[in-house]
């Protein structure tokens, strides 16, 4: 479909997220190799994809699937640090412990 401006249009399709230009199941196929245990690097090169386009797949499903979770009290909190990359960058995990859930991460390890 072209606009009047003579630009493609972008329509939704029943098979594909909204605003996404993949098939929900090239989306599923990716995430599963992550998911796996794969690399962003080596699952994009399984699906012919920079691994940056599979960061954001994962990464949207992950933020869909954090909003949509309901957080009962928590009366048994774990505290982690971890770095990640290279250097010294780090983030804080809370878990709650009796769920085996993550409940919240926050940037850093200070505060």
């Amino acid at each position: 479909m072209i606009k009047a401006d003579g630009k493609p249009a972008l329509v939704e399709v029943p098979w594909a997220r909204p605003g996404s230009q993949f098939t929900l199941l090239f989306e599923a196929f990716a995430f599963g190799l992550v998911e796996a245990g794969l690399s962003y690097t080596s699952a994009g090169s399984q699906v012919d994809a920079d691994s940056r386009v599979v960061f954001r797949i994962v990464k949207s499903y992950v933020d869909e699937a954090l909003e949509q979770q309901t957080l009962e009290q928590v009366n048994d909190a774990s505290v982690d640090e971890t770095s990640f990359a290279k250097g010294h960058k780090y983030v804080t995990i809370l878990t709650d412990s009796e769920r085996k859930k993550v409940v919240g991460i926050g940037k850093g390890k200070d505060g």
